[in-house]
């Protein structure tokens, strides 16, 4: 809900050494109880991705709820008035109106991790360097013709990210596009409904599928 994705929000705002450290302390705690016995590679990398958890999440939250937003709650109760479990609802009318939001969503999110530093430089497993730890570790070096090779594959990658998914939305799946018109079509079909107070009825009505039926 809201609370949730102002909460997620403070990750956001906390330095990635902070976010690193708070883990490290978790980590400790979890020790000392002896609860795991040191740290091994795969609590290291569990470390890692909870930290990107805590760092981006609300950098992915927030356009999954601008297009949660956009979605009629009357395309949800018409679905649900024609038997749609919770998870049909998800799948067949909710998703195919989030998509956009979530493939921005999910380039966002990996822009921020590859490019994340601090986070990544503490908590990363033995001989496991990313292209931000490789580039820093280079230009701490005063190595800058290396450093530069990294540096350039960051930019690479966030900008073909982009334009990868600029081209998508602008060209979506036939799939989805199908089931976005049909969304709307519902939405529509629903906001035409007899209205009980005025008794007017509507000019048309629908099935379904979308197609357009006679009039009654």
């Amino acid at each position: 809900g809201r609370a949730g994705a102002q909460f997620s929000a403070i990750g956001y705002a906390a330095p990635g050494a902070v976010v690193a450290l708070g883990a490290l302390a978790w980590l400790a705690f979890v020790r000392h109880a002896g609860w795991l016995g040191g740290l091994t590679s795969g609590a290291s990398l569990a470390l890692l991705l909870w930290a990107y958890s805590a760092r981006f999440a609300a950098s992915g939250v927030q356009p999954l709820a601008a297009g949660f937003a956009r979605i009629s709650a009357n395309q949800d109760d018409a679905a649900r008035s024609l038997g749609a479990r919770p998870w049909q609802r998800l799948l067949r009318v909710d998703l195919p109106l989030i998509w956009p939001s979530a493939l921005v969503s999910g380039v966002i999110i990996f822009v921020e991790i590859l490019k994340e530093l601090p986070a990544t430089l503490i908590l990363r497993p033995f001989d496991w360097d990313t292209l931000a730890v490789r580039a820093h570790a280079y230009a701490a070096d005063e190595r800058l013709t290396q450093a530069a090779a990294p540096a350039l594959l960051i930019t690479m990658a966030g900008a073909l990210s982009l334009l990868l998914a600029a081209k998508v939305l602008a060209h979506p799946p036939a799939h989805f596009q199908r089931k976005r018109n049909r969304g709307f079509v519902q939405k529509n079909t629903f906001n035409q409904s007899i209205n009980p107070l005025s008794g007017e009825k509507p000019a048309s009505t629908f099935s379904q599928s979308g197609q357009a039926g006679p009039k009654p």
